[in-house]
């Protein structure tokens, strides 16, 4: 169950990550396209200052007539009357909004997408969590079960080996001690059984933790108890 949970984890983390990338991507096609608007404005306002500088002033009244780009480009008398550099101009500019919308558009559908799959992606995160916390649980009652069997087979003055495969406190140190709170059973130093760069106060005590990001090893813990 555990690995199923894992799998749809990884699967919307993988999803979430592509979307990221493709909002990036978004955004960057959006910014260039309105530095392109900024650069085709510019070219069209350069235009309209050299036609009222040259006095043209019914071909400027014709550029500035319409309410907006759309309207003049599909009307025909406009299209037969604007010379070829002025309709490019402005077609080149209606396109490039255009484009700008769609852009926009595309963000907004991406974001909310992306909206979406953080909120699967909690909702999976949280389903594993009690998943994981429910193992540990039984985990720490499987464990408890096995000392206490195996306390019966240890004579007195014996000794007992309690070692996991974790770093998980509650199946270590708070098994460890609920063992001997439990059982007539107490550490003894494994001093003699390590190497010198592994001793410390706690082998000296009767147990050792080793960890992956400090020894460079798997999560690991044991612990030595002598019966009384």
């Amino acid at each position: 169950k555990i690995k199923t949970y894992l799998a749809q984890l990884e699967e919307v983390s993988a999803q979430l990550e592509q979307t990221e990338s493709e909002i990036s991507i978004t955004q960057d096609n959006l910014a260039q396209a309105k530095e392109d608007e900024k650069t085709q404005y510019t070219a069209l306002k350069a235009r309209i200052k050299a036609m009222y500088e040259s006095g043209d002033d019914d071909y400027l009244q014709m550029l500035l007539g319409s309410g907006d780009l759309k309207t003049m480009l599909n009307n025909q008398e406009y299209i037969s009357k604007i010379n070829e550099y002025d309709h490019n101009l402005l077609v080149s500019l209606q396109n490039i909004r255009d484009q700008i919308a769609a852009y926009e558009a595309q963000l907004e559908e991406q974001k909310e997408l992306q909206e979406a799959q953080k909120e699967q992606y909690e909702v999976e995160k949280e389903s594993l969590e009690k998943i994981v916390a429910q193992k540990e649980e039984e985990l720490v009652i499987l464990q408890r079960n096995i000392l206490d069997k195996a306390a019966e087979y240890v004579k007195p003055r014996g000794v007992l080996i309690f070692s996991t495969c974790t770093v998980a406190k509650e199946e270590n140190e708070e098994n460890m001690m609920w063992f001997m709170n439990n059982h007539p059973f107490k550490l003894e130093s494994i001093d003699e059984f390590v190497p010198d760069e592994l001793k410390s106060e706690t082998t000296s005590l009767g147990y050792l933790q080793l960890l992956p990001g400090v020894h460079g090893t798997d999560g690991f813990f044991m612990a030595k108890f002598r019966r009384k």
